[in-house]
């Protein structure tokens, strides 16, 4: 062979090396270009489940707000109505009885059930029994009690 034909095949021999490896590193680039997919497809995967989760968080975070505003508008409560306890167990306790039209009704509607059933609230005039009867102790105040009964007729 030749000096022509041996460089010839060496060069060949060297571009058919070249080659491979070219096809080589096509192939590793493929395989490097698959797994970046993969790997986009993971990240795109794992920023919908980031979304998801913030999503939920957000949601978490607003029950969590209106339970501690709902938990303040009652400790607010118990407040004045420990407040208005210790008001009422002290000499406020009249004052509370007075003011509150429910309560002074129900006070007197209990009352008035309480009463034995033969006390009579009108005397035999049919007056009202304000005040217990007053017996003349003389002839003038005889005189005087009659004088207001004629003059109330």
């Amino acid at each position: 062979m030749s000096k022509e034909n041996s460089d010839f095949f060496a060069l060949r021999s060297a571009l058919k090396r070249e080659q491979r490896r070219s096809r080589e590193l096509i192939e590793a680039l493929e395989e490097e270009k698959n797994k970046n997919a993969l790997l986009m497809s993971e990240l795109d995967s794992q920023k919908s489940s980031v979304g998801e989760l913030e999503n939920r968080l957000s949601e978490s975070d607003s029950v969590a707000k209106r339970q501690i505003e709902e938990l303040n508008s009652a400790r607010k409560e118990v407040g004045e109505l420990k407040k208005e306890m210790e008001y009422a167990c002290g000499d406020g306790l009249w004052e509370l009885v007075v003011n509150n039209e429910h309560i002074r009704k129900r006070v007197i509607c209990e009352y008035l059930a309480a009463l034995p059933k033969g006390v009579s609230l009108l005397n035999s005039e049919g007056y009202a029994a304000l005040t217990p009867v007053h017996r003349p102790k003389d002839l003038a105040d005889a005189k005087r009690i009659a004088e207001k009964i004629i003059k109330h007729r």
